[in-house]
């Protein structure tokens, strides 16, 4: 998978969420090295690595390609369920 994702790598388009390179990625992929799903799951997989001594991560919004109405969701979701649900 790390080679292929390398191989596809368009540097002109890094961070979009329809680039060449995020066609890569398989599901299995980003459910390994991404927390993404529903809030519960989310939360879930923030406390698993919070129980393993992570004390800090990034939370990125929407990629450049996500219609705007998307990202806007996404954001909501997090600023109302999984970090309140971090707190608990």
């Amino acid at each position: 998978m790390l080679e292929k994702l390398r191989s596809d790598y368009d540097m002109k388009t890094p961070t979009r969420g329809d680039s060449r390179q995020a066609g890569t990625l398989t599901d299995d992929f980003v459910d390994r090295f991404a927390i993404v799903g529903t809030p519960d799951r989310c939360i879930e997989r923030l406390r698993a690595l919070a129980a393993l001594g992570l004390d800090k991560v990034a939370i990125s919004g929407g990629t450049r390609g996500t219609l705007a109405e998307d990202a806007t969701v996404r954001k909501r979701l997090v600023a109302e369920q999984v970090l309140p649900g971090m707190r608990g």
